[in-house]
């Protein structure tokens, strides 16, 4: 008898609640396996990838922050306080 055969008469010997306790687990099981291999790593990516874009936004909003500092420099004249020294 192969060991297939003899796991099959040991689990036909089981009483109902014991076939549908096993026959849960393995569901459990399986359905945990394809969360492992294909759900989690996917999880994984999504994660690096939102990461990265809480970072290029952070980035984003200091090189506007930069840009209306340059734009509020741009404004004034440089040559205003050497104006009014030559001025008075």
């Amino acid at each position: 008898m192969s060991k297939w055969q003899e796991y099959s008469d040991k689990f036909l010997e089981l009483s109902q609640r014991e076939k549908i306790i096993i026959s849960g687990c393995g569901v459990f099981l399986t359905a945990y396996l394809v969360f492992i291999l294909l759900i989690e790593s996917q999880v994984a990516v999504l994660n690096k990838s939102q990461s990265a874009l809480l970072k290029h936004n952070a980035s984003l909003a200091n090189v506007r922050a930069q840009i209306e500092e340059v734009k509020q420099a741009l404004k004034n004249d440089p040559n205003d306080q050497v104006k009014k020294i030559l001025n008075d």
